[in-house]
């Protein structure tokens, strides 16, 4: 805010009402974008604030933490605000110190994406941004041992160029059911709006009518007529049939799990 009478309106000094805590490539961006469209939801000072996965802010401190969210100090319509770090669901970390620092009301909103697209599409930014020098089924083979003799016979020598350091957990980042289960420890099931990644890319517009409900707003002050995939990723090359048809049987128990805890179903397995 520029002006200085409009500033004065408003205070830094507000927890928010909503975080949306995943899925790393699940679609968080694009959720987060249309969400602040509505009037009556505020944005943070940036869309990822990591507060509660990254030690270096978390030790900053709550306080810190409250300035990203500029809030009215006096309305008389409801107004909320959140933020969206989707590294948030698979961090052990982050749900402990959220219980601990948020309202007993805060809700979350998560984005559930096929696993092995998420996967994929993970692998592929970190190729695009110069992170990753190994083929996909490499990468896999060194984030998770358990897969490294199914994928022995696909795998191929590829000399590493300086990339040992990093460490991304394409695979166990789709484990969804795990995740969820440490979260629902700590909170209410109802505080939780499960969301299929997939439904927000084809049908938008009803994903979003979705979550705006369950902030308890009115959808109709918000009506998109064009919505924009944020961070869509291109790939150089498909991922190959072999290696989906194993991912495929790696996840279906996981994936079964995690439709009977959420009573809802994916289809995921293809």
């Amino acid at each position: 805010m520029t002006d200085k009478n409009e500033a004065e309106n408003y205070s830094s000094r507000h927890l928010p009402d909503y975080l949306i805590i995943g899925t790393q490539k699940g679609g968080s961006t694009s959720l987060y974008n249309y969400l602040i469209k509505h009037p009556d939801i505020l944005p943070s000072s940036k869309k990822e604030l990591h507060f509660f996965d990254k030690m270096e802010n978390y030790k900053k401190g709550i306080g810190w933490y409250q300035k990203q969210f500029s809030f009215p100090i006096s309305s008389n319509q409801k107004k909320i605000t959140g933020e969206a770090t989707p590294n948030y669901l698979s961090d052990s970390l982050a749900p402990k110190r959220i219980a601990r620092d948020l309202p007993k009301t805060t809700k979350f909103i998560v984005l559930l994406r096929n696993p092995i697209d998420r996967a994929y599409s993970n692998y592929q930014m970190n190729v695009k941004r110069g992170l990753e020098q190994c083929s996909f089924e490499e990468a896999i083979v060194n984030n998770e041992k358990r897969l490294k003799d199914k994928f022995s016979h696909i795998t191929r020598t590829h000399k590493k160029q300086g990339a040992d350091q990093w460490v991304y957990p394409y695979i166990t980042r789709g484990v969804y059911i795990k995740q969820l289960k440490t979260w629902m420890k700590l909170f209410s099931k109802n505080q939780f709006l499960i969301l299929k990644s997939e439904d927000l890319f084809s049908k938008p517009q009803k994903v979003v009518n979705r979550a705006i409900q369950f902030l308890e707003l009115d959808e109709n002050k918000l009506n998109l007529e064009m919505f924009d995939i944020y961070h869509k990723g291109k790939y150089s090359d498909e991922m190959s049939q072999k290696t989906r048809n194993i991912l495929v049987d790696y996840y279906r128990p996981y994936n079964q799990s995690l439709e009977k805890l959420l009573d809802m179903k994916f289809n995921w397995d293809h």
